[in-house]
């Protein structure tokens, strides 16, 4: 988020059930009079927030896929990478379909929703993949040395 967005477009975006905004109008008033300071401390608050936050969801599926498949790769760092690579692929795929729709090569609203369906079964279906080849290969397969 920009730190100069007003906080009125940044909750537009990111508060979809209107929490954060009850909360600002508790503690400072109206987000509408809002004065530039505040607004530049809730933006460089909501991105300092935002990175972690990130980071914790890429460790949170990483311990999943420890407690879910543990016995078939002992070690959490395996599934730390598997889970970073699926992140990696869900925001490459996901960077492409808000290009396509920035650069309006898509006309309509139905072929965008059409689009970003295609592509979050194109997403679902490269995990079941990529986790059957890496949780559930054959031993001669395998390769665990570098």
């Amino acid at each position: 988020m920009s730190p100069t967005r007003s906080i009125e477009a940044t909750l537009e975006q990111v508060d979809r059930f209107g929490i954060l905004e009850r909360m600002f109008t508790d503690r400072f008033g109206p987000v509408a009079s809002a004065p530039d300071d505040i607004r530049n401390r809730f933006n460089q608050a909501l991105n300092g927030f935002a990175t972690p936050l990130f980071f914790m969801t890429v460790l949170l599926v990483a311990l999943t896929l420890y407690a879910c498949f543990h016995r078939r790769r002992p070690l959490l760092v395996e599934h730390a990478i598997f889970s970073m690579h699926y992140y990696s692929f869900v925001l490459f795929s996901l960077l492409l379909v808000v290009l396509i729709i920035r650069l309006r090569l898509i006309g309509s609203f139905a072929l965008s929703i059409a689009l970003l369906l295609s592509v979050m079964i194109w997403q679902f279906a490269h995990l079941a993949f990529a986790a059957r080849r890496f949780y559930f290969a054959s031993s001669s397969r395998r390769t665990d040395t570098c």
